[in-house]
């Protein structure tokens, strides 16, 4: 039973989640959402929703191998971000002019050019364990508390972004007027509403964030950019970007807030035609050197068959 009242057969859950799937895809998708399907209405307190949910709790619910396989290959390949997906996307986003989907394109901005995490853009909801009082950016409302992600009063006014990120403690230092997309995308918010978090819906309140994804994907679907570029691969990009253009590996990590290097080589920069070039073009140059040594230390050896005595003869 929905909270509206409607009634959902097993069947109904399966063609919603499946969207046309063979049924051995739809029916294991069911077996994954049972479980969040019973949390939301023990929540609600329906009944037996928390006495089912404890029962499929201590069993073992396994996704057959072929229809995980199956699952794999319908996802897109996921795709970093280049400079013109985000430029796309923040152009959609400020043409329909709503808070919602100025908040996205703002958002693609600063993940894309400041190379930000998802998370610390649009902050965090949580329930609230014990009644309390909010502490300084946070916003307590219907049992849950936002931790708060970015707010305008961390750059403003001198548009410079003094942050630490959630996930590392590693602090960074942003000066916003260095970075033209995500400028442009301020700009377009009125003066008015320059306050408390970014990230903001229609209602001025902080996104959740299966809603942000959800308007990212629709600007995103709007803009002509392709499945695989999600939102979660804009700091990629930027990453990826910030190579490309000569930064050397130690400033991009420092721009990631990374405390380790490594960590950007191997999970962030994308795979990069230009590094290959470079390579194999060395090593053609290279080849080519080593033949000509090697054909005049051969035009130069007598017919004897031993190689002249004199030093100017050998290879260094």
């Amino acid at each position: 039973m929905s909270p509206s009242g409607t009634t959902r057969t097993s069947r109904d859950v399966c063609s919603m989640s499946a969207h046309g799937v063979e049924s051995g895809c739809g029916a294991a998708c069911v077996r994954q959402m049972m479980p969040i399907l019973l949390s939301y209405g023990a929540e609600l307190n329906f009944k037996n929703c928390a006495d089912l949910l404890a029962v499929l709790q201590g069993m073992t619910l396994r996704v057959p191998r072929d229809v995980m396989a199956r699952w794999k290959a319908m996802k897109p390949r996921k795709i970093a971000m280049a400079f013109e997906h985000a430029e796309a996307i923040v152009n959609e986003g400020l043409a329909r002019g709503t808070r919602r989907h100025r908040s996205v394109a703002i958002g693609v901005a600063a993940q894309f050019e400041l190379t930000l995490a998802q998370i610390d853009y649009i902050g965090k909801w949580e329930r609230v364990k014990a009644p309390r009082a909010a502490r300084t950016g946070e916003i307590i409302k219907g049992g849950r508390i936002w931790r708060p992600g970015l707010r305008y009063e961390d750059f403003l006014p001198v548009m410079v972004l003094d942050m630490t990120r959630s996930k590392t403690s590693r602090p960074g230092v942003f000066d916003l007027r260095e970075y033209p997309l995500l400028m442009r995308a301020l700009e377009a918010v009125p003066e008015i509403e320059r306050q408390g978090p970014v990230a903001i819906t229609d209602s001025a309140e902080p996104y959740k964030k299966r809603y942000y994804h959800r308007v990212y994907t629709e600007l995103a679907q709007a803009a002509g950019v392709p499945k695989g570029v999600w939102n979660m691969m804009a700091r990629h990009g930027g990453a990826t970007e910030a190579r490309k253009s000569g930064a050397s590996i130690d400033d991009t990590a420092e721009h990631l807030q990374h405390a380790n290097p490594a960590t950007t080589k191997r999970f962030y920069v994308e795979p990069n035609i230009e590094t290959t070039r470079r390579v194999a073009r060395a090593r053609r140059v290279h080849s080519a050197h080593g033949s000509t040594l090697w054909r005049r230390f051969h035009s130069r050896r007598p017919r004897g068959g031993r190689a002249s005595p004199d030093p100017a003869h050998r290879l260094e």
